[in-house]
């Protein structure tokens, strides 16, 4: 179902990248688990990207793949450290997200 949508090229345009940001979280729970780790592998490529909007989205999908990967420590390990890469962004917007997620985490670890 999304499997193209993991090995489209990051240089295309910000638009495709924003929206893979926003959506690989919805078909990872129905993938094998090879394609699990380049959906994960690649969303947490996209936090890091160089557009803020991109950043933006991924900070705000965050939530989700925390819900997903409760059962799985190491796995949430990479996901805290996106955490505090939005925390330090110098975007604004991104920055607010990230401080959002710790109300997130809060409730997670409960």
């Amino acid at each position: 179902m999304f499997y193209p949508t993991v090995r489209f090229d990051l240089h295309c345009r910000f638009t495709a990248r924003a929206s893979a940001a926003a959506l690989l979280h919805l078909g990872y729970k129905r993938s094998p688990p090879k394609i699990q780790e380049e959906m994960l592998a690649l969303f947490l490529r996209l936090c890091k990207d160089e557009t803020p909007l991109v950043r933006k989205l991924a900070a705000q999908h965050l939530d989700r793949w925390a819900r997903l990967l409760t059962d799985i420590p190491a796995k949430q390990k990479e996901l805290l450290d996106a955490f505090k890469a939005f925390i330090h962004d110098d975007q604004v917007r991104v920055f607010c997200i990230g401080i959002n997620f710790i109300l997130l985490l809060l409730v997670l670890l409960l």
